[in-house]
């Protein structure tokens, strides 16, 4: 971005930070849950780490500016260990992958990021005439490629067969067949290009679940023309992309039988029910005493089937986020929460918790998620809407055990409104307003505790089995 995006760094701070603050926000939604090459939890992680590479380049290569007429050696340069180091737990209290951050040193080490600043132009003249320069031969490079690409399409002839062609006076078949042959034409020419977008909704599934509605849509029309127009190779790739959907759809699932598909062998939906059926369907198009009509019309009412279930689940997947995004814009700080795409928000309240030391009551906001119990203290002052909580303590419900049953000498007008909540990190009394309140609180809990258990031994179970079966292939 600041070598050849055609940006260049102002001296204000501020706008620093509104610069890299885009910059971050874009490289996130760009690369979020790509683990290999964004092992990072957040886009405030991102912005940190950008802030650091920026000082690292300083730091590195300030000599060229800095220590000009100075003894070599009188200014020690930052190590990586101190740069890694420098970074340790901004990743919501976790480090950044070593390796990942040595190759960040390693590459700025090397090649040094020429930062112009608009508030001193001093000796930096030649610099900027060489950038502008490369940037006008970069220019006319691609006027050249391009100028090339048309050259050849209108050397070869590429076009789409329009209508018209089977409408002349020398066709002799019927509007039936010309449609029919449009249509095919059509298909083979674009069904890549829809393939190829299709595969790229998928990618980012998980930042926009509301966005898959369309592209089902999409692929339900396009797997429908490969049917009727006898595709069978572009219908086997489409049909591999709705398995893909579900697969998504089933990674979002809270079902230990669900949880387990996309840990699984990536091929696991060719077992399903319906796949076997439309595979069965298609090859026995070839097949003598087969009408083919009767066929394509089995395989469009199974389709019809699957994309509904696909559409509604993923319709009430969005609701779901919704209710996440709303829930965490009452919290500050709280955009690690709509990180995990199947984190879901289940209630908030109002309760009062008893401190174990002094016996005081504080009241706070709790918020129940699948995975997590977080309670919140109201910011003072706060005249936004919805109000804001800043988050006093976060605790997953993987370790957590809720109680509602207390010794006789505990007060009775307590007893029934008392849940004790049991946790590593912390164990505390919370005190709801009714008895009603409390009962709907330790149920929604236990169930939130239950699922949330089923979903981590699925997981395990599934690693576990991926393990051994990749040590078998090895073997």
């Amino acid at each position: 971005m600041l070598t050849q995006g055609g940006f260049r760094l102002p001296g204000e701070a501020q706008q620093i930070d509104r610069l890299i603050s885009t910059f971050a926000r874009c490289y996130w939604e760009d690369n979020a849950g790509d683990l290999t090459k964004c092992p990072i939890k957040d886009e405030d992680t991102i912005f940190v780490l950008s802030f650091a590479i920026i000082m690292l380049n300083t730091d590195l290569h300030k000599s060229h500016h800095v220590t000009k007429g100075k003894k070599k050696g009188q200014i020690k340069k930052m190590s990586r260990d101190e740069f890694i180091n420098n970074l340790r737990g901004v990743n919501q209290g976790d480090a950044i992958d070593r390796e990942y951050l040595s190759n960040i040193y390693d590459g700025i080490e090397a090649n040094a990021i020429v930062l112009e600043y608009s508030g001193d132009n001093s000796g930096s003249n030649g610099i900027l005439q060489d950038n502008l320069q490369t940037c006008i031969v970069q220019m006319n490079a691609n006027v050249k490629s391009l100028d090339a690409l048309l050259r050849g399409l209108a050397i070869h002839e590429y076009r789409f067969i329009s209508l018209q062609d089977y409408c002349s006076a020398e066709f002799d078949g019927s509007i039936e067949d010309a449609t029919t042959n449009l249509s095919r034409n059509f298909m083979l020419k674009s069904w890549h290009k829809i393939h190829g977008l299709i595969n790229s909704a998928l990618k980012i599934a998980h930042l926009d679940p509301k966005g898959m509605e369309s592209c089902i849509d999409l692929l339900k029309f396009a797997l429908g023309l490969t049917i009727l127009l006898d595709m069978p190779i572009e219908q086997v790739a489409f049909l591999d992309q709705l398995g893909r959907f579900r697969l998504f759809n089933a990674g979002n699932s809270t079902t230990i039988e669900d949880s387990m598909v996309p840990f699984q062998d990536q091929d696991s939906y060719k077992k399903e029910r319906w796949y076997k059926q439309m595979m069965q369907r298609l090859l026995s198009n070839n097949e003598p005493n087969v009408t083919s009509i009767n066929v394509k019309f089995e395989s469009l009412v199974l389709l019809d089937e699957v994309v509904n279930e696909l559409g509604f689940t993923l319709a009430f997947d969005a609701v779901g986020r919704k209710a996440i995004r709303e829930a965490t814009r009452q919290l500050e700080d709280a955009q690690f929460l709509l990180n995990d795409p199947t984190r879901s928000f289940l209630r908030d309240g109002n309760i009062i918790k008893r401190a174990n030391r002094s016996g005081r009551d504080v009241e706070y906001q709790f918020f129940l998620f699948s995975d997590i119990l977080i309670y919140a203290k109201k910011i003072p002052g706060s005249s936004s809407s919805p109000t804001k909580y800043r988050i006093h303590e976060k605790l997953p419900l993987i370790q957590m055990k809720v109680v509602d049953w207390f010794p006789p000498e505990m007060r009775k007008n307590e007893s029934k409104r008392a849940m004790q909540i049991y946790h590593p990190r912390k164990t505390f009394l919370a005190l709801c307003s009714t008895p009603e309140e409390r009962k709907s609180w330790v149920t929604d809990i236990r169930e939130a505790i239950n699922k949330e258990l089923e979903r981590k031994v699925a997981i395990e179970i599934a690693r576990k089995a991926a393990s051994t079966v990749q040590q078998t292939k090895a073997s």
